[in-house]
């Protein structure tokens, strides 16, 4: 099953909603690296849209700080440590070190399109599909008719979640107009390291030699 496009405006507004509020006090999480490729420091909460990301909205000029981007988090710390880093089976230390976890709250309300909610399913067609397939020409336009239609971020499932219990946001926003408040930034803890290896296998160590090379 392909992932459909998306309605119309008057169509999308229908979209199943998940509303994060100051009241509520819900933390959501960041892994990233504070520097960019340069080695500049970078907020943690950058808010791209270069097309690599899954739901980036593209357009915009990454020096414009009205420019919307999205920023990606989740509402776990495992979620966001199997989103880093779950493409790679044996995790170098110093990969895992070059990161920081940021605790997050939100500063006002923000209006999720819940893509996890089941009544995406007869109502717009939508399966896991969208997060986890391998091309994002398609949820990229999700995102940008879900900004339009004015919410405020997308949740949806993560796609290294074996069981799919897991929960990954995208918020809208730019440098001049940011919902969301960092709490605190730390580095990655030992013991979500730990919680990786134990319930997903992941294993943060030396990857093994290769067969027949040199072993001192």
């Amino acid at each position: 099953m392909s992932i459909p496009p998306p309605p119309s405006r008057a169509e999308i507004l229908d979209f199943p909603v998940h509303v994060l509020t100051p009241a509520h006090n819900v933390a959501i999480y960041r892994i990233t690296k504070p520097q960019d490729a340069a080695g500049n420091p970078r907020d943690v909460l950058y808010f791209g849209g270069s097309g690599l990301g899954r739901f980036d909205l593209l357009g915009g000029r990454e020096d414009d700080p009205k420019a919307v981007g999205i920023c990606y988090l989740g509402t776990t710390a495992i979620a966001c440590f199997l989103e880093k880093f779950g493409d790679l089976r044996v995790i170098p230390p110093s990969e895992v070190a070059a990161n920081v976890l940021a605790t997050i709250h939100v500063a006002r309300e923000v209006k999720l399109a819940d893509m996890c909610h089941g009544r995406v399913l007869g109502g717009f067609g939508l399966t896991a599909e969208i997060w986890t397939s391998g091309t994002y020409l398609r949820p990229q336009e999700w995102a940008r008719a879900l900004h339009q239609a004015g919410f405020g971020g997308i949740v949806y499932g993560t796609r290294h979640d074996p069981a799919g219990q897991l929960r990954a946001v995208a918020v809208f926003g730019s440098r001049s107009a940011n919902p969301l408040v960092v709490d605190s930034v730390n580095g990655v803890p030992e013991a979500l390291i730990q919680e990786a290896f134990a319930g997903y296998g992941l294993v943060v160590g030396e990857p093994p030699p290769w067969p027949g090379s040199a072993r001192g």
